[in-house]
């Protein structure tokens, strides 16, 4: 179960990353709201419902490999897709752009997922929750490095 203090520290870290904006509110001005929900799901961890801006985390009784840290990140980086998209499945052109070559080719379904996991990435690199995300050490530096740069350049646009 993530604990109160690790996702106020989590989200110290977006506000440092100047995604906050993207994260605080929806386009409709609905603030965001966290549930913790203490008792697991069968058929996922987390979820993020954007018609009311609410993040969902659940006790982790799914896959004991994936950090409570980790799924929380992972959900705010569809709150930024959703935010930049308005939609579920869509990710941006210049994400597509940005990871050409880096991932291989899926469906906007799944390219919402990797889009999430991206962001997860390039927030928690070189943070002390770097350890929590299983794809610190599995994507390749300069991966990373290209992640952290795309997620940083739409802070500054938008």
């Amino acid at each position: 179960m993530l604990k109160m203090t690790a996702a106020q520290n989590l989200l110290q870290i977006i506000e440092c990353f100047g995604v906050r904006r993207f994260i605080a509110r929806n386009t409709n001005g609905v603030p965001i709201r966290f549930y913790f929900v203490p008792y697991g799901n069968r058929s996922m961890n987390a979820a993020y419902f954007p018609h009311i801006h609410l993040v969902v985390i659940y006790k982790n009784d799914l896959d004991s490999s994936s950090n409570p840290e980790y799924i929380f990140m992972h959900e705010l980086g569809h709150v930024v897709q959703v935010h930049m998209t308005k939609g579920l499945t869509i990710v941006p052109s210049s994400f597509k752009e940005a990871v050409r070559g880096a991932f291989k080719p899926c469906s906007d379904e799944m390219l919402a997922e990797v889009f999430a996991d991206c962001f997860s990435v390039a927030v928690m690199k070189g943070t002390s929750f770097e350890e929590k995300n299983p794809f610190c050490t599995t994507f390749l530096q300069e991966h990373q490095a290209l992640l952290r740069d795309y997620f940083s350049s739409i802070a500054k646009v938008r």
